[in-house]
């Protein structure tokens, strides 16, 4: 479990939205690592969907939290600091190498500059190239993941 959980936990209780989640309530349980990385990660954003409020997944130190109960609207920490909401399958729909771009962005960008909602140029472009090529393979992984599944 990541450090920064009780950090991540705090912030999504103080979210007005976040707070109102019942079903099931907003907890420490409601917080899933992304073991398989980017891929996995991508995959519950933007491909997955109907999440429940308060649903939260994250990986290394970027936490996205439902804030719209089978919506598409993430609140995004960085670290301990909450600074974005993000409509992660909308901006995969319309192009997911834009998808990619961003998360390169916001993962090699400075906190001050997320805070400010400049990301853009942060992340080299390998950096990029390879948050491309990561975020292709969601959909593999989403197959495997639902074999995995039905397999038991």
């Amino acid at each position: 479990m990541t450090c920064f959980l009780p950090d991540w936990l705090r912030i999504g209780k103080n979210n007005s939205w976040i707070a109102e989640a019942y079903d099931p309530r907003f907890t420490k349980d409601s917080f899933l690592e992304c073991k398989e990385g980017i891929p996995e990660l991508t995959y519950r954003l933007c491909l997955h969907g109907n999440w429940s409020l308060g649903s939260a997944f994250w990986f290394q130190d970027v936490c996205f939290i439902q804030q719209v109960d089978g919506g598409d609207e993430w609140l995004t920490i960085k670290g301990n600091t909450a600074f974005e909401s993000v409509s992660a399958a909308g901006i995969y729909r319309q192009s997911p190498d834009e998808w990619a771009h961003w998360l390169a962005d916001v993962y090699a960008g400075p906190i001050e500059a997320c805070l400010k909602l400049d990301y853009r140029g942060h992340a080299s472009e390998p950096s990029v190239a390879l948050m491309k090529d990561l975020v292709k393979q969601a959909p593999a992984f989403g197959e495997v993941y639902w074999k995995r599944y039905l397999e038991g």
